[in-house]
């Protein structure tokens, strides 16, 4: 199992320094999680990134496309302290 956070999700979206060993993880047999904030932490990241005209409005929509039906397990995080 290997737990994939907003950073690498970004990776394999956008080519930028380190995505090569992000698609590289992607490709791997393994069982990916990931809390359930990573996809909004990805969205704002490529949104940040349109902003600075480093993306495009299609690979956003075309990367988000990838991110939310990519094999990757979001559990709900808790948004309050257990008893």
């Amino acid at each position: 199992m290997i737990v994939v956070d907003a950073s690498v999700a970004v990776k394999w979206i956008v080519r930028e320094a380190h995505h090569e060993i992000a698609l590289d993880i992607f490709d791997r047999e393994w069982e990916r999680i990931a809390p359930d904030l990573m996809l909004p932490e990805v969205a704002n990241v490529l949104r940040k990134k349109l902003k600075k005209n480093e993306i495009s409005q299609d690979q956003i929509r075309i990367g988000l496309q990838g991110v939310t039906v990519a094999p990757i397990s979001l559990p709900k995080c808790r948004t309050s302290r257990p008893d």
